[in-house]
């Protein structure tokens, strides 16, 4: 909370912030793909997580061409290719090594609520109101894209307990 605190006194201007965000995440997925092309394994990782996040950067690109036509939309583009490129890489290079039966959340139980949500409460601007909604949405899946993941890690910890205590028995 202090950190948060901090960061609203000293930020004047959030697109630096939030360019800032945009260069963490581009490295940060860099090293998931460096990692998935390394060890050739996509095992722990959710694909409905990156479908989601796709779904969002996809509305979001839309959204920045509508609205803002700027730096931000050169980063939403960058970051929706290379997670594009992860879905690929998890769908068909990977396939044998996904854990598609650790990876059961229901993506309609993010993607509804959202919808809902945005219909019900979107931002105020002169723009369209459906470019509002799909903002909106946008900004209600991105706070929610990493659910799936959480479950896929859950998952997998329960099997890797499951293993552990019993060989711990003998």
């Amino acid at each position: 909370m202090a950190a948060l605190v901090f960061l609203r006194m000293i930020v004047n201007d959030h697109d630096n912030l939030f360019v800032a965000s945009e260069v963490v995440h581009a490295i940060v997925i860099s090293v998931l793909i460096y990692k998935l092309t390394k060890e050739k394994t996509c095992a722990g990782l959710s694909l409905k997580s990156q479908e989601l996040t796709a779904l969002f950067l996809a509305l979001r690109l839309y959204c920045s061409f509508v609205v803002e036509y700027d730096i931000h939309t050169l980063l939403d583009s960058d970051k929706l290719l290379t997670n594009l490129w992860v879905i690929y890489m998890i769908r068909f290079s990977l396939k044998s090594s996904y854990m598609e039966d650790k990876d059961n959340f229901a993506i309609y139980f993010v993607v509804i609520p959202c919808a809902v949500l945005s219909l019900v409460i979107h931002p105020t601007t002169q723009h369209l109101l459906f470019n509002r909604i799909c903002w909106g949405f946008c900004v209600y899946l991105e706070a929610n894209s990493v659910l799936p993941q959480l479950r896929a890690m859950q998952n997998t910890k329960v099997l890797v307990q499951s293993c552990i205590i019993p060989l711990m028995d003998d």
